[in-house]
């Protein structure tokens, strides 16, 4: 308790519990009990198996179209969520998003959430996600929500954020900028919707106006995606398990004969396996795994066989 007070986090430790305790939601991470002693203040999460979005994107260096538009809908229906119960989050970014073991998302980290009514000028967040209002201290609402949205859907997309600098005002004037280079891969679908929601004029930024999140949901780049299924965690990628198992393949055998998983199979992967579709009716998974004994000791995919779905199963029990 003493470490709290020094480092002046009581009001975030306080917004935490207080929001935690309100909240209730499949992709928010679930708070079973919070107490206090005369030393300490004590949390009981859930327990999410599957670690930080943040290691998987950073293995795969980017993630393709469908993996991205797949984690941004869980995040868009956990951020409508909070904003009907005029919760503003301000802390969107991969660090915060954790994976059960099934690949779904759970947003944790609620330090910076706040109960709003009208706006706040608090300067909080992670630099590279601050909305431009943050910044100028203009006030902020909710809408700083649906732009750091776009900025962790460029980086999913791209494999790093659009605004980036070694110095923190540096990033804070790219920002103010405006100014956006677009990787040449990028889906122009995908670009449409990120320029609506980096929009620096709050009042026409998607999410923010009349119909709030309903604009961002009716988005062309959400066209496969059956909304009122997401919810139920009944909607998924097929291939998303077989992306968490291939990724913490490659982290676990990083120190062993097999150095790395070859990128170019991973991201073929995601490109060309994948439906959005119940996971349940699948039966297998295109891509096995076979080790190779040339000198990149790599694992390569033999991508005209398959893979047992209970393979993918024995893995998620595993985790």
């Amino acid at each position: 308790m003493v470490d709290v007070i020094r480092l002046k986090q009581v009001e975030h430790l306080r917004n935490e519990i207080t929001i935690l305790k309100e909240v209730k939601h499949p992709f928010i991470v679930n708070m079973l009990w919070s107490g206090r002693d005369e030393a300490r203040v004590y949390m009981l999460l859930e327990f999410v198996a599957g670690g930080e979005l943040f290691s998987y994107l950073r293995a795969a260096g980017r993630f393709a179209g469908p993996t991205s538009c797949f984690y941004a809908a869980e995040i868009v229906c956990a951020l409508d969520y909070l904003h009907s119960k005029h919760i503003v989050y301000r802390d969107l970014k991969p660090e915060n998003l954790l994976l059960d073991s099934q690949g779904h998302l759970k947003i944790t980290d609620f330090g910076f959430s706040k109960k709003l009514t009208d706006r706040t000028w608090t300067l909080c967040g992670t630099p590279e996600y601050l909305a431009p209002e943050i910044i100028q201290s203009k006030g902020h609402n909710k809408a700083v929500d649906w732009w750091a949205l776009g900025v962790l859907i460029y980086e999913m997309l791209a494999g790093y954020p659009p605004f980036f600098d070694d110095n923190p005002f540096g990033i804070y004037e790219k920002i103010l900028s405006g100014r956006i280079e677009w990787p040449k891969h990028m889906d122009p679908i995908a670009k449409d919707l990120i320029k609506k929601l980096l929009i620096a004029d709050r009042t026409k930024r998607l999410g923010n106006m009349r119909q709030g999140a309903e604009d961002v949901k009716r988005h062309r780049w959400f066209k496969l995606v059956e909304w009122p299924l997401v919810i139920t965690h009944y909607f998924a990628l097929n291939f998303i398990y077989f992306n968490l198992f291939l990724i913490l393949l490659y982290q676990t055998l990083q120190s062993t004969y097999f150095a790395h998983v070859i990128y170019s199979y991973f991201y073929y992967i995601q490109e060309n396996c994948f439906t959005f579709n119940n996971f349940r009716q699948q039966t297998t998974v295109v891509c096995t795994l076979r080790p190779t004994l040339n000198t990149s000791r790599s694992f390569h995919c033999n991508l005209n066989a398959h893979l047992d779905i209970s393979c993918i199963y024995f893995f998620r029990i595993m985790v």
